[in-house]
């Protein structure tokens, strides 16, 4: 609040005045030797106005700069009533609260002395109000993790099974063991060509290499049909259930063996 100097301050008027007319009536000499008695008057009389209009104008800083400058030339208490109204608008407020204290310490004769601690009091209330600033609590915002859906995995195709592949090789062995009975076959001719009596070649002799060479092929061509037969189906079976590379549905393989042929259907 702004405060009047002519309504708070009669007896600076006062002062203003007398130090003025003293001024007026002083000696030459004393004037030559020293500032006339008016000049001091004069200043805190502009210092004054210039602080009023400043404070009229919103003027904050240079208001209070006028007043302080008044205070220090007139030394006169009712100034710091207008400072702390400077200071006060400035959002200085221990500075407010501490030159209205020392105008009520300096000061005689205050009429509105309780009105002045009220203000105080008021003051004490907003600094005790705006010296401790409680942050506010911010709580930190929920982050839900998203979901992530593993990608599928496509199992592992079934691995082919092994026996079809062991029949191919038994039929493979008794194939290839066929051709020992056909090699060993004896020719009886060749005993019937020589001399009769021949120690190398007698009945018995013939009656053996005849009986083996009836059985010995026999038994080669035995071995050689088994074998072959199991060859064949150990590589047929395995073509049907190699395990399928493509995600494509294809028709199944069938394969059907009857006592005449062997007979597979479907895709390979």
């Amino acid at each position: 609040m702004h405060h009047s100097f002519r309504r708070r301050c009669p007896s600076l008027l006062a002062s203003l005045v007398a130090v003025t007319l003293i001024g007026a009536v002083a000696p030459s000499a004393q004037a030559q030797t020293r500032p006339p008695a008016a000049s001091p008057t004069a200043e805190v009389r502009e210092l004054f106005r210039r602080g009023t209009a400043a404070f009229d104008a919103r003027d904050f800083e240079t208001a209070l700069r006028s007043y302080q400058s008044a205070y220090i030339a007139s030394e006169q208490p009712e100034f710091l009533l207008n400072i702390a109204s400077c200071f006060e608008q400035l959002n200085r407020l221990p500075d407010a609260r501490a030159s209205l204290q020392r105008y009520l310490d300096t000061a005689q004769n205050i009429p509105d002395r309780a009105r002045l601690e009220a203000r105080i009091r008021e003051l004490d209330a907003r600094i005790q109000g705006t010296a401790v600033v409680t942050p506010p609590v911010v709580t930190p915002p929920v982050v839900t993790p998203p979901v992530v859906t593993p990608p599928r995995v496509a199992p592992p195709p079934p691995a082919a099974p092994a026996w079809p592949w062991v029949l191919v090789g038994v039929g493979g062995a008794m194939m290839a063991g066929a051709i020992i009975p056909l090699v060993l076959t004896p020719d009886p001719s060749h005993c019937m060509g020589q001399a009769a009596g021949s120690p190398s070649c007698t009945e018995h002799t013939y009656l053996d290499q005849l009986g083996r060479a009836n059985t010995y092929p026999a038994i080669g061509a035995t071995l050689l049909g088994v074998g072959g037969a199991l060859a064949i189906t150990g590589l047929i079976t395995a073509i049907v259930l190699r395990p399928s590379t493509t995600q494509e549905s294809s028709p199944r393989t069938a394969l059907r063996i009857t006592p005449t042929s062997i007979e597979v259907s479907g895709a390979f």
